[in-house]
């Protein structure tokens, strides 16, 4: 599906409706906005659905060197992932740049999460210190190796079904397999039920 406008995919303000898409597969163009957007919905159920995206907020590279003191990391994409500057244009939207470092299929825990610097060019991820984050120190960057996994993010906007001031909605078995933020985005409602959620 492509976008119903800037911000998101679709967009409904509905009452006593139920939308059953039967266990239907939901890929959505652009991961870096929301899928469904119901905002100030009462009585609606969404239900029996997946949802992905086709152009990803995300990517992940091989770590081929490290300077810790320069606070860069150098590496080679992934056969089958797009490269990091396929992510450039998130930036106009005020998206933040994360990295997570992984190991063995287990994240490195002294890295954290680390904030990276747009644009991304060639084959180099440029970090950057912001306050009060663990992840962006120079000690904590010699933790990660050659031969490390890099997932690069791109964070910002709404969730991916967002559902907000409203009531008596249900929301039953749907599955999020990706987006830019929150898989879920629920806020100001009340008398609503979540049944069988994941965001996978």
């Amino acid at each position: 599906l492509t976008q119903f406008a800037k911000y998101t995919h679709t967009f409904f303000m509905a009452s006593n409706l139920t939308i059953d898409l039967q266990y239907s597969d939901l890929y959505f163009e652009d991961g870096s906005v929301p899928a469904m957007y119901c905002p100030a919905c009462s009585g609606v159920t969404l239900q029996n659905f997946t949802i992905d995206h086709i152009n990803l907020p995300f990517t992940q590279v091989l770590v081929t060197k490290v300077d810790a003191a320069a606070m860069t990391i150098a590496y080679q994409s992934i056969p089958g992932w797009p490269a990091p500057a396929t992510l450039n244009s998130y930036a106009a939207s005020g998206y933040l740049a994360r990295l997570f470092v992984f190991r063995n299929g287990r994240q490195v825990r002294q890295t954290a999460w680390i904030p990276a610097a747009y644009p991304f060019t060639g084959n180099t991820l440029q970090l950057t210190s912001v306050a009060g984050v663990q992840g962006a120190s120079s000690s904590n960057i010699a933790a990660i190796q050659p031969g490390d996994i890099v997932v690069v993010t791109s964070r910002g906007g709404s969730g991916t079904l967002f559902l907000g001031n409203g009531s008596h909605n249900t929301l039953r078995n749907i599955s999020i397999y990706s987006g830019a933020q929150l898989g879920f985005d629920i806020y100001y409602v009340s008398d609503t039920t979540l049944d069988q959620l994941q965001v996978i």
